[in-house]
């Protein structure tokens, strides 16, 4: 993935104080978590990131090299066990993850265009469970798609689950024991 620094950016960077922080958007469904690894609330493309201070961490990010998958894990710690139930009820496996660099002001306000980092989809998490539960979330990109069986058959049953309506297929099971005579007068 091409990354490129914007002029705020690399004026950001050049100041004699840099204050990083990474951004974190999370596509669950009916709602949008994001956040990031500052103190302060503050709104950015349409979304109100969170911030949760030293609750939060991200892996290293790594480039793959060909078709290797690669993947980040998110941290967040210090959640209500109360809360957890609510992660292990959602069905957002699959759904769209990002992961943007970005850098504060002195007065702790974005400055510039972050810098999206990584994007993938969300899998399964893991959660450690004490006082408070910490909860780890693994996002892959989409090379991890390749590893996946396909369960889907050229039938016409199941061109009706995709395509309701759709006729393309419905003579493929008198097709199976058809002869045909080919090269023949």
């Amino acid at each position: 993935m091409t990354r490129a620094l914007t002029p705020a950016a690399a004026n950001a960077a050049a100041a004699p104080v840099v204050r990083p922080i990474s951004m974190v958007r999370l596509d669950f469904p009916g709602a949008i978590l994001a956040a990031h690894s500052g103190l302060r609330n503050f709104a950015w493309g349409g979304d109100t990131y969170l911030g949760v201070g030293h609750f939060g961490g991200v892996s290293s990010v790594r480039d793959a090299m060909g078709t290797q998958p690669a993947g980040v894990q998110l941290t967040l710690s210090g959640i209500p066990v109360d809360l957890v139930a609510k992660c292990l009820g959602d069905h957002y496996q699959g759904r769209d993850a990002r992961l943007y660099l970005a850098c504060l002001n002195e007065a702790h306000q974005l400055i510039l265009d972050p810098v999206l980092v990584f994007r993938g989809r969300m899998d399964v998490p893991d959660i450690r469970m004490g006082q408070t539960a910490t909860i780890t979330m693994h996002v892959e990109n989409r090379l991890a798609d390749w590893r996946r069986a396909r369960n889907r058959r050229y039938s016409h049953e199941d061109q009706q689950e995709l395509y309701p309506g759709d006729m393309g297929l419905q003579f493929v099971t008198q097709m199976v024991e058809k002869t045909i005579l080919w090269g023949r007068s």
